[in-house]
């Protein structure tokens, strides 16, 4: 007599004009929790671009100042990466190297692979970012979003009713000709010993 439900399928969008995705699997019922989820995500700088090498030197007074190099254009983000330090006549004197990559313009024309050294601690700026990513949650599955400083998605559910011919009770389907027939069947096995007769 109970009939299953149709699939229920939720579709989401992650621009209000980007095409709608359906989701791979039917949302039970009833149906899980869905979320806007947003998280930090490390976004590099934008490329190509300039960047500057600072590096805070120890003078030699024992004072610490910040000092930049123009590093120069690239179409990749500069790897920089400690190479070594050196002891001179008893003083600590480092010769930090710090390897870019893939810079132009730097060393002549077009492309140039090469390091530069500088003495200290240094950092790279533009340096790493953080911006938000506003993913789906589908009770405990996560659909990461592909873009970032994006709106939060939007989605919708479809499909879950009853099959025609069958009645929504709620929590299940109930077919039609299966409930007349179970009346039917009832009230032929009543009607014999009822007080009631047609006249």
């Amino acid at each position: 007599m109970e009939v299953q439900r149709l699939p229920r399928r939720l579709f989401y969008r992650w621009t209000p004009t980007g095409a709608e995705i359906e989701y791979p699997t039917n949302i039970p019922n009833p149906a899980p929790e869905i979320a806007c989820d947003t998280v930090q995500v490390t976004v590099p700088p934008t490329l190509p671009n300039w960047f500057t090498l600072w590096a805070l030197e120890t003078q030699g007074n024992g004072s610490q100042a910040w000092r930049n190099f123009t590093v120069g254009f690239s179409i990749t983000v500069p790897v920089v990466s400690q190479s070594f330090s050196h002891w001179w006549q008893g003083q600590a004197q480092c010769w930090t190297g710090w390897t870019f990559t893939n810079q132009w313009g730097q060393q002549g024309s077009g492309f140039a692979q090469f390091t530069r050294q500088v003495c200290g601690t240094a950092q790279l700026t533009p340096g790493n970012g953080q911006a938000p990513r506003r993913d789906l949650l589908v009770g405990t599955d996560r659909i990461i979003n592909p873009t970032i400083n994006a709106p939060c998605p939007t989605w919708r559910l479809a499909g879950g009713n009853c099959p025609p011919n069958s009645l929504d009770c709620g929590d299940c389907c109930l077919d039609c000709a299966a409930i007349n027939t179970a009346v039917n069947g009832v009230t032929s096995s009543v009607l014999p010993h009822s007080a009631w007769r047609k006249r």
